[in-house]
């Protein structure tokens, strides 16, 4: 299977490919993609549908049709740069649920199919006539993908001005635009003028009389209209406080430095770093040759990553990795299967995928009875559907150590049969095989191993038969290993435990599947009541339980989980998958608080947040405080001191148009910056509105907030568009860990609703931060 590449949402053009000789092998193969052939694509739970399919000549989309003559069927279209993911061989539900019918399989070769993933969620699963074709197909399309991701800003801004071009060019076609396309034009940059204004902007940008008498730009006029408009003032403001000598129009190497040290808090070190800055970011070559730096070149620089508001220190791993598991917060998923609903959605391999993408390292897997004889993972008597446990464990094999080599924790909830919860422990040692790390557990031992020596290592977090027992046997089962059914898994086990109150079940355990777990999910009694504990047992606690008792005792959870690993999951009334605030259970020591990933809400995007901290490798080291046994963690917080951050939200740019607003209309943005974490800590403010500007809105307002634990808040930025009439929009939204955030004046990158990247879109910022005494 391939690598999986997150793209940016925009396609490469031909010429952005590094020049190679035409007869080099994939200049045939991208040869061959132009020319197109017929691939077999599959539809719903069975159906094949024959397509003819063929990439553009410009390398921009893939085009497919019907392949009978005549086709009355419109053409279908699939971008580059919409492309999320090229997979090879049977890796999506679709071909999964096929590859279990033995027709399928001798007919269609797992060689010649192939996937490709959408960032909208869309797979389009293909077959090629042969192998050799699927791989033309997928190597070329992966060769895209990766070019794709390595495109600069700059880059990007070049192919929107071309494509605004080419949508404005409506009346001649001429590859010119009169004043009439030119404001129209204006309006689609999502900025207001009035016809005065905009006659001007047209005439400054030096248009040309055309045969016919009209005055028109051409791509050139085009792209000076532009410049004029997309002019940062703010940061001419910037160039020039900084700039030691007053009548020049550059900096020196000097200069910038003095502005990284005094304005940006950080060292470039030597003169030589700023003249590279400069080699890299100045677009004029007289200007480079003698180290100078422009305006435009200042700006490309604060757009640069490295001057995002991220620490770019943060993007990297550079917590210790060394302490026991125990002493680590630990991204984790909630009902990892589900991609929606609680009690009516679908369960898909395609959730397990992205969790793992996205940083998780602790998964839930609902194991049931599958009416084949098969295991599989669903969320017990609810009407969500079903997949196959085995093809779970192939997608953590796969996909477990793309993003992090830390362990993986599989969180089981087992209500399988002897014969099928053996399947299970057949099907993890097959597809793991050294990856499933199963101790031994030395009774000398006296806490967990860390995660630097479990790197690549899956481990199992289930019910465990004692060490004594060598065969199957029944066990009481105190309690689920959840205390809600929601967490567990389902809705049933609700009505049955209050129907039997107190009374204790039994359970049949595989000794088999017993083998496999490391981590013994054991009955939470209280916090500060099993001092006797062993390190590898595990337990899980409901959101509202964990919720009542951090009000009464935060110093001994703390010292709890200084010993034992401790599970969070989200109420059993949280039917639409919707998410709590884990900062605060977080501030208890408590290391696997799982949240629903497949939501996109608040809470859900805070928590992404945090875990970006220490290269988004899933694991953060705690606070020391929170490592240290019998601190009192009430004289610690009391001795605290806040700090005060000064958020001046200065200026938008390139901010879209919420999806589903009409054409004439133009945004009205104003920022919100919001504190997530403890109760001391939280606070929102906001921006006043910009009326008809999403293209370049100004606001220039200073937010203050005092926060007195940085470790844990995570700043929430959203721009919305205000509407009299109805609810404000969403425009964007952008969310860091505090202790992340990177001070001086710095850009930040905008994400819409769905947590996908809103191209060329970012907010400018100046961010300080002191002491409080």
């Amino acid at each position: 299977m391939m690598d999986r590449v997150e793209a940016q949402p925009k396609a490469v053009s031909k010429e952005e490919i590094e020049p190679v000789p035409e007869q080099t092998e994939f200049h045939k193969s991208v040869e061959s993609l132009i020319q197109g052939c017929e691939l077999i694509k599959l539809k719903g739970a069975s159906g094949k549908l024959r397509r003819y399919f063929h990439m553009k000549p410009d390398w921009q989309s893939i085009v497919y049709e019907s392949s009978r003559i005549p086709c009355y069927l419109p053409l279908r279209t699939v971008e580059i740069g919409q492309l999320k993911e090229v997979r090879k061989g049977f890796s999506t539900d679709s071909f999964n649920v096929r590859e279990k019918n033995a027709a399928f399989r001798e007919k269609y070769d797992e060689n010649r199919c192939f996937s490709l993933v959408l960032r909208t969620g869309k797979i389009l699963d293909l077959i090629a006539p042969n192998k050799k074709v699927r791989d033309t197909w997928t190597n070329v399309l992966q060769q895209l993908v990766d070019r794709i991701y390595q495109v600069n800003r700059q880059d990007k801004i070049t192919r929107w001005l071309k494509v605004k071009f080419n949508q404005a060019d409506k009346g001649r076609l001429d590859g010119c635009l009169d004043l009439e396309e030119s404001i129209q034009l204006l309006k689609g940059m999502n900025i207001k003028f009035s016809r005065d204004k905009a006659l001007w902007l047209f005439n400054e940008a030096l248009p040309k009389r055309q045969p016919d008498g009209v005055m028109a730009l051409d791509s050139e006029g085009f792209q000076r209209l532009y410049k004029i408009v997309s002019s940062r003032p703010e940061i001419t403001m910037i160039f020039e406080q900084f700039c030691a000598n007053k009548e020049a129009d550059t900096w020196t190497a000097v200069d910038l430095r003095k502005f990284l040290l005094s304005s940006q808090k950080q060292d470039p070190g030597s003169i030589e770093a700023c003249d590279m800055m400069i080699e890299a970011f100045e677009p004029l070559e007289e200007n480079k040759e003698k180290h100078l730096l422009s305006v435009t070149g200042l700006t490309n620089l604060l757009l640069s990553p490295q001057l995002y508001a991220f620490d770019p220190n943060c993007a990297i791993m550079h917590h210790d990795m060394t302490q026991p598991l125990t002493s680590y917060f630990i991204a984790s998923s909630h009902n990892s299967y589900l991609m929606d609903h609680q009690l009516t959605g679908t369960s898909s391999i395609e959730a397990y995928i992205s969790c793992l993408m996205a940083g998780c390292r602790c998964i839930e897997l609902d194991c049931w009875d599958g009416d084949d004889g098969e295991p599989v993972i669903t969320h017990g008597r609810t009407l969500t559907s079903a997949i196959h446990f085995e093809d779970v464990v192939q997608v953590v094999k796969d996909y477990g150590f793309k993003i992090s080599q830390y362990p993986v924790i599989l969180s089981l909830e087992n209500h399988c049969s002897i014969p099928q919860q053996n399947k299970m422990a057949e099907y993890l040692q097959k597809h793991l095989g050294d990856m499933l790390f199963v101790g031994p557990v030395k009774t000398s031992d006296k806490a967990c191993p860390s995660p630097e020596f479990l790197k690549t290592k899956v481990l199992i977090k289930a019910k465990k038969l004692p060490e004594e027992l060598h065969h199957d046997a029944e066990v009481v089962d105190d309690v689920s290993d959840t205390e809600d059914p929601a967490a567990g898994g389902n809705v049933g086990d609700k009505i049955d435990g209050a129907a039997l109150g107190k009374l204790k079940k039994t359970e049949k355990i595989s000794k088999a599947l017993s083998d496999c777990v490391y981590l013994k999910a054991t009955k939470f009694s209280k916090f500060g009541g099993n001092e006797d504990g062993k390190f590898f047992e595990m337990s899980s606690v409901s959101e509202s339980k964990i919720t009542t008792m951090l009000v009464k005792d935060h110093t001994t959870i703390i010292s709890h989980c200084q010993r034992q690993l401790v599970r969070v999951y989200p109420a059993a009334t949280r039917f639409d998958s919707t998410n709590f605030n884990a900062i605060p259970i977080f501030d208890s020591g408590c290391q696997i608080v799982a949240l629903n990933y497949q939501n996109h809400n608040k809470a859900t995007q805070a928590y992404k947040a945090k875990f970006r901290d220490n290269g988004g490798c899933g694991y953060l080291l705690k606070p020391e405080f929170m490592r240290t046994p019998g601190l009192d963690v009430g004289l610690f917080e009391a001795s605290r001191r806040p700090w005060l951050y000064r958020i001046r939200v200065i200026s938008g740019q390139h901010l879209p148009k919420p999806p589903g607003t009409p054409n004439k209309d133009i945004i009205d943005p104003y920022v919100t910056v919001q504190i997530i974490g403890r109760e001391y800590d939280k606070k929102k403010l906001r921006t006043r509105m910009v009326k008809n500007n999403g293209f370049n809105p100004v606001w220039d307002t200073q937010l203050d907030f005092k926060i007195h634990n940085q470790d844990m808040a995570v700043l929430r930025l959203k721009v919305k568009d205000q509407d009299n009439t109805s609810y404000n929009t969403l425009i964007g939204h952008y969310n860091i860990p505090v202790i992340c955030l990177q001070q001086g004046y710095r850009h930040v990158e905008l994400y819409d609703k769905s947590d996908l990247p809103l191209e060329l879109a970012t907010i400018f910022l100046h961010v300080s931060k002191e002491e409080v005494p």
